[in-house]
């Protein structure tokens, strides 16, 4: 069996390296965060690709994602995070800019990476991820996604001539700005965790390690394909409930 999995579920690998066999075969969880979290990318990418002047947002596009945010509060936090990203990176007057940008991944398991905005400038290499997620995000030095998404682009361009370093930026929903710079010998560091906990999880009896959080969104969930998870159910359950009426 050909075991593919994205970067997105590397964290949830990391955690559970015996998720990768589990959840293949089964239905992608699915809820209305990740709906939310869809829609919001989108919108954020138009306002930001419409904007103009220096500083300012196109006041067409933002009348345009107010007609349909499903409530205020949306439309108030992705105009906020799409001014933040502007006035904090957009920052170069001779840029390349790049949305819904497919990184290729080194790993053969690894699907291509999809990075959000991508900022290509004179000073270096700028990989934006946005999260409008409910749950806790780790930081970018533990964030085995966005450290992913990285990598490729340090492999795309390390054999350009011009040294550009490559900056990975988690834009927070109320946003904030998380950030970590990589070099040289960070990429072969992390690179390294990456490839154990792929080779890790590519193991048929893989550890199973179940927690609240971190089965929170698999699909093998209390499946025939991961009894263990059945222990700890009902805790699950409550957290699974308590997001999707958040």
């Amino acid at each position: 069996m050909k075991l593919m999995t994205r970067p997105s579920e590397l964290p949830r690998i990391a955690l559970c390296p015996g998720s990768l066999f589990a959840v293949q075969g089964q239905q992608e969880y699915s809820s209305k965060w990740a709906e939310r979290g869809t829609n919001a990318h989108v919108d954020i990418a138009e306002l930001l690709e419409n904007s103009t002047g220096d500083k300012e947002l196109s006041p067409h596009h933002i009348n345009e994602v107010f007609n349909h945010a499903p409530d205020p509060n949306y439309f108030m936090q992705v105009v906020t995070m799409a001014k933040a990203i502007k006035d904090e990176f957009y920052i170069e007057d001779d840029v390349e800019i790049e949305y819904e940008m497919d990184i290729p991944m080194w790993r053969k398991e690894l699907n291509t990476g999809h990075g959000d905005i991508v900022i290509v400038g004179k000073l270096g290499i700028d990989l934006i991820d946005i999260k409008t997620g409910r749950n806790l995000v780790p930081d970018p030095h533990e964030n085995y996604q966005v450290l992913a998404y990285g990598i490729g682009l340090w492999d795309m361009h390390n054999g350009i001539p011009g040294y550009k370093p490559v900056r990975v930026i988690i834009a927070d929903w109320d946003g904030g700005f998380r950030q970590i710079q990589l070099d040289k010998e960070s990429v072969m560091m992390y690179r390294g965790i990456i490839d154990r906990i792929i080779d890790e999880s590519l193991e048929p009896d893989g550890i199973r390690n179940p927690t609240p959080t971190g089965c929170l969104y698999c699909a093998a969930f209390a499946t025939e394909k991961c009894k263990e998870s059945k222990e700890i159910m009902q805790e699950i359950v409550r957290l699974n409930k308590e997001t999707s009426e958040g």
